[in-house]
């Protein structure tokens, strides 16, 4: 911490701030990346460095129908799963990855690798802290359509105050739907919005963008703090 006076005299205070995760599903940082297309690989590094215990979640989406995703991979050496079948629609895929109980790193970069060279990809990643180390996918869905109106369709959420995280690939975001918020908008205009700590219930992530062939998707993360049920 640095004061600087009217006179153009400083006092430094060097450690004068800690900071701490709150209690509870916390978001930590995001970043994004659009390699030249078309591309075979596309490498993306966490801004900072991460936390062991937390969640990376990796949004990988493409601008063709054919080329699929290889593996995902990271200089930590977590490892990385298919959080349900890729999305795909004309022209457009989209596919959600996700890496639990990370290994803390200084910093890490992760690498995705297609089976061919692919068009526009553009690759997102988050991490989150405060979810379930074991087990923290519940629930996951997509969907493809046009329009302005984008639904990634129901899931039905297992737990009070789960994650809800919404992706998009193929239009220009304006706006996040209901009670999401947006996290990033990258260049290519994609998006990545998120909900936390909704009642267990039916939910749909929604957003609004351009007129252009969309896909959206929806995952559904909870707390290890949620596992059991409180009782009275």
């Amino acid at each position: 911490m640095v004061v600087t006076n009217p006179s153009g005299t400083t006092g430094t205070l060097a450690g004068g701030y800690t900071y701490a995760p709150g209690a509870g599903i916390n978001f930590v940082q995001v970043n994004s990346a659009q390699p030249t297309s078309p591309a075979t690989t596309a490498t993306i590094t966490y801004s900072i460095a991460q936390t062991a215990g937390n969640l990376n979640v990796v949004i990988i989406g493409w601008a063709d129908a054919t080329t699929t995703v290889q593996s995902v991979i990271d200089s930590a050496g977590n490892t990385y799963n298919l959080a349900f079948n890729p999305t795909i629609g004309t022209g457009l895929s989209q596919a959600i990855y996700y890496a639990k109980n990370i290994k803390a790193s200084p910093s890490n970069t992760v690498t995705v690798s297609f089976s061919a060279p692919a068009q526009a990809p553009d690759v997102r990643v988050l991490e989150y802290s405060g979810l379930d180390t074991v087990t923290p996918l519940d629930a996951a869905g997509g969907s493809a359509g046009t329009g302005t109106a984008l639904d990634s369709g129901p899931i039905t959420t297992g737990n009070a105050g789960d994650l809800i995280i919404g992706a998009t690939v193929g239009g220009i975001v304006t706006a996040a739907g209901g009670s999401f918020t947006t996290v990033t908008i990258t260049p290519s205009g994609d998006n990545v919005e998120h909900l936390v700590g909704p009642p267990a219930g039916v939910i749909d992530a929604t957003a609004t963008q351009g007129a252009r062939v969309q896909l959206g998707s929806c995952k559904q993360w909870h707390s290890g703090r949620l596992l059991f049920p409180i009782l009275p």
